[in-house]
Order: C-alpha cells, then sequence, then structure tokens
C-alpha cells in the first residue's frame, strides 16, 4: 500500500509525456526514465557504463527480446538447464528453427543439483566453436528454488565460448543478484514479482557490447530516427544506435509505470535485500517443515517435498497425495496446472494454481510433474534438507479424509 500510495502521489502532482516527443512534459518524463533505469541498474549490481537497461512487458519478453533477435544459425548452439522456465523451451523453439543445435544439460544423480560435468559436456559438444552460440541459465530454479551456483556456471559457459543469458525473474525477489561478480551477457526481470506493483513490466539488462551481437528482426516507431519509403521500394530504416536501449524498446514506453518501478526499487533498499532473502527462507523452511509433518487418517504422507541441499530455498515445492498415493503437483516455480490438481485441489479447499515442471534429460521434452518429482524415491534428507517423503503405500484409503490442517505459524521477525 505505501509504494501504491506514493505512485498515486507522484501521478496527481505531476504532468507526464511521451518521452518520445519534445515538451515540458515529455521531458519530465524522460528525466523520470532516467532516474528509473539507473535504479534498476543499482538494483542488480550493473554497471552504468556498460550496460542498458531496456524496458519490456514482463521477463518473458525479455527473453524473446533476445530469441528472436540472437543469430542463431546451423552450426550456432542453445543450452539451457534442465529446471528453466516454460519461457526458455520457447527460447530452444525459436533457436531449433533457425537451424541451431540445442540442448538441456542434466542434473547431479538423484538430486536436483545441477551437475557441473554435464553442463561442460553439453557446451562442448553442441554446435561448434566459432558459431553463435547462447547459453540460457535461471539464477533460480523454477521447479526447486535451489539456487544453484550460477557463477560458476557462467565462467563456464563463457570459457567455451558462450552468450549468457540469465533469467533472473525467480533470483532478484530473494536477493542474490549482482552483475558485479556474475559474468552475463543479459539478464530478464520481472518487477511485480519483487515488490507486488506494478504488473505488466520488466526489463532486458544487457551488455551493450552483446546488444551489438543481436540482430532485430522489425522496426517500430521510438526505435528509428527516421524511414525512407520510396515508392514501388522498400522502406530503409535509420535505426537507433544497437547499444542504446531506444534501438529495442518498441513504441511509446509506459512512462507511468517505470516511475512506480523506480520506487518500489528504493523500497526494497530500505528493506534491505538480504533481511528480504533471509526471511523468505525462514517462511519457506517453515512451510516446508510443516507440510512435510502431515498425514492422512491412514498414516501415509500429504505433501512429499523434494530434497534439496540446505539452506533452505526461497519457494517450497510439493506433490500432494491423495490416501491412496495418487498425486498432484504443486510448485514455486511457473508451469501450468494440471486440470486433475486444480479439480481435486478445489475439491478439498485448496488453492493450487499452477504446478512446475521437469525438462527430460535426454531430450529435452517437458514431464508434467503430477505425479512427483524425479528424486522422490531417494533416501530421506539429512537435517538442515527439506522434505523427504517417499511415495505413499497404494491404501485404496477414500478420498473424503482430510489431512490435519496446518497450525498458524508463529511470527517470523529475526531477520526483519
Amino acid at each position: 500500500s505505501t509504494l501504491v500510495a506514493r505512485h498515486l502521489a507522484a501521478l496527481q502532482s505531476a504532468i507526464l509525456g511521451n518521452p518520445h516527443s519534445v515538451n515540458a512534459p515529455s521531458a519530465a518524463s524522460a528525466r523520470e526514465d532516467a532516474a528509473a533505469r539507473e535504479a534498476v541498474l543499482r538494483f542488480v549490481g550493473g554497471d552504468p557504463a556498460t550496460h542498458e537497461v531496456i524496458w519490456t512487458a514482463n521477463a518473458s519478453a525479455a527473453l524473446k527480446l533476445v530469441s528472436e533477435a540472437y543469430p542463431f544459425s546451423e552450426g550456432g548452439g542453445l543450452v539451457y538447464a534442465p529446471d528453466s522456465h516454460n519461457s526458455v523451451l520457447g527460447v530452444a523453439a525459436v533457436a531449433s528453427r533457425k537451424g541451431a543445435q540445442t540442448a538441456s544439460f542434466g542434473f547431479s544423480g538423484d538430486t536436483l543439483c545441477w551437475s557441473l560435468t554435464s553442463l561442460s559436456s553439453s557446451l562442448a559438444t553442441v554446435g561448434r566453436a566459432g558459431a553463435p552460440r547462447l547459453a540460457v541459465l535461471p539464477g533460480q530454479s523454477n521447479a526447486s528454488g535451489i539456487k544453484h551456483p550460477i557463477a560458476e556456471c557462467a565462467a563456464m559457459c563463457r570459457r567455451a565460448g558462450y552468450h549468457i543469458l540469465v533469467d533472473a525473474a525467480a533470483l532478484a525477489p530473494s536477493g542474490g543478484l549482482d552483475l558485479a561478480t556474475l559474468d552475463a551477457d543479459f539478464v530478464s526481470l520481472s518487477f511485480y514479482k519483487i515488490f507486488g506493483y506494478p504488473t505488466g513490466i520488466g526489463a532486458l539488462v544487457a551488455r551493450r557490447d552483446a546488444l551489438s551481437t543481436l540482430i532485430k528482426p522489425w522496426f517500430a516507431g521510438g526505435t528509428v530516427s527516421l524511414v525512407r519509403d520510396p515508392r514501388g521500394g522498400r522502406p530503409v530504416p535509420l535505426m537507433k544506435p544497437k547499444v542504446s536501449a531506444e534501438h529495442w524498446e518498441d513504441g511509446t514506453l509506459n512512462f507511468q509505470e517505470t516511475l512506480a518501478v523506480r520506487f518500489g526499487i528504493e523500497m526494497m533498499e530500505s528493506i534491505h535485500m538480504p533481511h528480504v532473502g533471509s526471511h523468505i527462507e525462514a517462511l519457506a523452511g517453515y512451510l516446508a517443515s510443516s507440510l512435510s509433518s502431515l498425514k492422512w487418517p491412514n498414516g501415509s504422507p500429504f505433501a512429499l517435498l523434494p530434497r534439496v541441499p540446505p539452506p533452505p530455498p526461497p519457494t517450497c515445492s510439493s506433490v500432494f497425495s491423495h490416501p491412496d498415493g495418487e498425486g498432484h503437483g504443486s510448485s514455486g516455480g511457473s508451469g501450468s496446472p494440471t486440470e486433475g490438481g486444480k479439480m481435486e485441489g478445489g475439491k478439498m479447499g485448496l488453492p493450487l494454481p499452477r504446478t512446475g515442471s521437469y525438462n527430460d534429460l535426454k531430450s529435452g521434452q517437458r514431464q508434467q510433474d503430477d505425479k512427483r518429482p524425479p528424486n522422490l524415491s531417494a533416501k530421506p534428507p539429512s537435517d538442515g534438507e527439506q522434505g523427504g517423503a517417499r511415495t505413499p503405500p497404494q491404501t485404496g484409503a477414500s478420498a473424503r479424509h482430510r489431512p490435519r490442517p496446518l497450525a498458524v505459524p508463529p511470527a517470523v521477525d529475526s531477520h526483519l
């Protein structure tokens, strides 16, 4: 409410105009827009001398921008993580259509942690050296919430000659994104996931030297200085420089919402992001522990949670199970909800808005986790690890049974 009130007050006290125009309201918008971009760079640890902030509709639109403009071709390649967002699979589809070879690397054994050996093998075998190749890595797993060693993996990709795209939509809300230590060419962001408001705006933070390698497939208002349209000929645009954000931002900027982005970042900075991350981890750890303790009257577990290494991730993934062992996925990651999961969750009074998904480690095809994540059959984790319940036995118990409700969590105020 503080953020919304501040944004409303700013809109009521200022007259803003299209930054592409030349007048006083437009100049005011341009100043506010520049301040918002500076705030984004400050938030992610980007250097204004080397990085650009390109406004997009959301994080998926930022990924789409790179996928459509990256010079994929025969001999080129794309390597992506096994627990990527669905939109990254869309990037792979674009790369394949352009003739590039695509592959996902795998997990390490019976865990949800990345295999650096598998990553190294994929980097060496996908495409050919010297051809345009792109590696796409989530800053935080969209399925398990694990924060992988992203800086180490990005360094491996760089040594192998890849450009690096980091999907930070899941990572940024809990902290840990710092471009001063993470060698990435492109980073996608979603701002509502960080501070709740406004929706419908994201950004691509990009190195200018990496932007120069992209090829924009079309032009629009705001991206050109002028267009020569000879009679009977093809329109010839004079584009804004590739290394500028203007080259990539089609049409009028969402200049009223970028103002709210700056306010949101300043709010998070006042709270201090490490405190936010610790608070989220404490809440997620409490939820994981509570879910693991829930049992059906026949003794079978109500929720199956994947084994993850400590510390507790900022999201909690689970598979909700019937007494007879049938499961319906629910995850902190993004994906499409299974119809069965939604219907059964509704009958039980449980909101199951979406489920996560895992990529098949060999073919890259998606596997819905409406049964169980790949390592739920592993041995229970040691102290400090999340979950560890095994698949419940086939008991044939009635679905009318209900688990014991969660207790109201205690106040978690030690980190704020």
